[in-house]
Protein backbone atom coordinates (compact mmCIF):
# COMPACT_ATOMS: atom_id res chain seq x y z
CA UNK A 1 0.00 0.00 0.00
CA UNK A 2 1.57 3.47 -1.08
CA UNK A 3 1.72 5.83 1.94
CA UNK A 4 2.40 9.02 0.89
CA UNK A 5 5.63 11.31 0.43
CA UNK A 6 7.73 11.41 3.93
CA UNK A 7 8.15 14.05 5.70
CA UNK A 8 12.03 13.63 5.76
CA UNK A 9 14.26 10.57 5.50
CA UNK A 10 17.85 10.02 6.60
CA UNK A 11 20.38 7.99 8.08
CA UNK A 12 18.63 4.47 10.29
CA UNK A 13 21.81 2.97 11.89
CA UNK A 14 23.16 -0.36 11.24
CA UNK A 15 20.61 -2.91 10.53
CA UNK A 16 21.05 -5.48 13.43
CA UNK A 17 22.95 -8.66 12.32
CA UNK A 18 23.71 -7.30 8.76
CA UNK A 19 26.38 -4.74 10.06
CA UNK A 20 24.90 -2.54 6.71
CA UNK A 21 23.54 0.54 6.54
CA UNK A 22 19.75 1.22 7.21
CA UNK A 23 17.63 4.56 6.32
CA UNK A 24 14.39 5.60 8.38
CA UNK A 25 11.48 7.54 6.93
CA UNK A 26 9.83 9.48 8.69
CA UNK A 27 5.99 10.18 8.72
CA UNK A 28 3.67 12.50 11.11
CA UNK A 29 3.37 9.35 13.75
CA UNK A 30 5.43 6.92 12.02
CA UNK A 31 9.05 6.22 11.15
CA UNK A 32 10.25 3.26 8.69
CA UNK A 33 13.42 1.69 8.63
CA UNK A 34 14.42 0.15 5.63
CA UNK A 35 17.47 -1.20 3.82
CA UNK A 36 17.55 -0.29 0.60
CA UNK A 37 17.72 -1.98 -2.68
CA UNK A 38 16.47 -5.25 -0.66
CA UNK A 39 13.06 -6.01 -2.21
CA UNK A 40 11.57 -6.37 -5.78
CA UNK A 41 10.28 -2.53 -5.09
CA UNK A 42 13.93 -1.72 -4.41
CA UNK A 43 13.51 -1.50 -0.10
CA UNK A 44 12.57 -3.82 2.27
CA UNK A 45 11.11 -2.27 5.83
CA UNK A 46 13.17 -3.89 8.79
CA UNK A 47 11.42 -1.68 11.60
CA UNK A 48 8.47 0.76 12.12
CA UNK A 49 7.04 2.59 14.69
CA UNK A 50 3.78 4.10 15.41
CA UNK A 51 2.72 6.73 17.26
CA UNK A 52 -0.41 8.14 15.77
CA UNK A 53 -3.84 7.00 15.61
CA UNK A 54 -3.77 7.68 11.50
CA UNK A 55 -2.45 4.62 11.12
CA UNK A 56 -3.80 1.09 11.24
CA UNK A 57 -1.69 -1.48 12.87
CA UNK A 58 -3.51 -5.11 11.53
CA UNK A 59 -6.89 -3.64 12.50
CA UNK A 60 -5.87 -1.72 15.79
CA UNK A 61 -5.15 1.81 16.13
CA UNK A 62 -2.79 3.99 18.92
CA UNK A 63 -5.54 5.00 21.45
CA UNK A 64 -7.01 0.97 21.18
CA UNK A 65 -7.27 -0.35 24.46
CA UNK A 66 -4.79 -3.02 26.31
CA UNK A 67 -8.07 -5.37 25.94
CA UNK A 68 -8.71 -4.75 22.70
CA UNK A 69 -4.80 -5.30 21.51
CA UNK A 70 -4.98 -8.77 23.85
CA UNK A 71 -8.12 -9.76 22.27
CA UNK A 72 -7.08 -9.32 18.38
CA UNK A 73 -3.51 -10.75 19.01
CA UNK A 74 -3.50 -12.91 22.45
CA UNK A 75 -1.85 -12.68 25.64
CA UNK A 76 1.56 -12.72 24.24
CA UNK A 77 4.44 -11.99 26.71
CA UNK A 78 2.78 -8.70 28.80
CA UNK A 79 4.11 -6.26 31.90
CA UNK A 80 2.69 -3.56 33.54
CA UNK A 81 2.83 -0.99 30.51
CA UNK A 82 3.77 -3.16 27.66
CA UNK A 83 3.12 -6.25 25.80
CA UNK A 84 5.70 -8.06 23.75
CA UNK A 85 4.81 -11.03 20.57
CA UNK A 86 7.85 -12.66 19.03
CA UNK A 87 7.94 -14.87 15.97
CA UNK A 88 11.07 -16.22 14.72
CA UNK A 89 11.02 -13.64 12.18
CA UNK A 90 10.62 -10.92 14.56
CA UNK A 91 9.29 -9.02 17.29
CA UNK A 92 6.14 -6.18 18.37
CA UNK A 93 5.92 -4.36 20.85
CA UNK A 94 2.82 -2.38 22.45
CA UNK A 95 3.59 0.20 24.89
CA UNK A 96 0.37 1.62 26.73
CA UNK A 97 -0.53 4.57 29.42
CA UNK A 98 -3.32 4.51 31.11
CA UNK A 99 -4.36 0.83 29.74
CA UNK A 100 -4.71 2.58 25.98
CA UNK A 101 -2.11 1.84 23.48
CA UNK A 102 0.66 5.14 22.76
CA UNK A 103 3.19 3.38 20.80
CA UNK A 104 3.77 0.00 18.59
CA UNK A 105 7.25 -0.98 17.52
CA UNK A 106 7.80 -4.38 15.17
CA UNK A 107 11.29 -5.35 14.25
CA UNK A 108 12.23 -7.72 12.34
CA UNK A 109 14.89 -10.71 13.67
CA UNK A 110 17.84 -10.74 11.56
CA UNK A 111 20.04 -12.73 13.19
Amino acid sequence: KKIGKPLSEGPGGAIPCEDKPGRVLRYNGARFWYQPGKAPNGFGVYKYEVTSSRWNIEGLKITATRKAVVKRLGDGFAKSSSISYGADDGEAQFFFRRGRLVKLIWEMNFC
